[in-house]
């Protein structure tokens, strides 16, 4: 992945995740309290899927060893991190498609 993807996947995610917030935040009542999550706390390549459940979000990860898939959210260390090393970027290999580029990363409130 080069510097370009990785930033433009830094940003989206970025984006993201501020939105979930917001929304996460309207729905929200007075004197509750909002928790941020870093991606610091994993090695680079660790992919993920509930790790941060307990911080009260889950990621959609369909990833199996030697097959397709679309959404495999995966830490990775650079060093455009907000918050250095890492961020999270969502990967995808299959026959339609070649790269994450455009691909959501979705996640879930839990």
């Amino acid at each position: 992945m080069d510097a370009d993807s990785i930033r433009d996947q830094v940003l989206f995610t970025t984006i993201l995740f501020i939105l979930a917030v917001l929304l996460r935040s309207e729905s929200l009542s007075a004197g509750a309290e909002i928790v941020q999550i870093h991606f610091d706390t994993l090695p680079d390549g660790t992919r993920i899927n509930d790790e941060y459940s307990e911080s009260g979000v889950s990621f959609v990860n369909d990833f199996q060893i030697g097959r397709p898939y679309r959404s495999s959210p995966q830490i990775t260390t650079t060093a455009s991190a907000r918050t250095v090393p890492n961020v999270l970027v969502n990967t995808a290999q299959d026959s339609e498609v070649f790269s994450s580029k455009d691909v959501p990363l979705v996640l879930y409130f839990t």
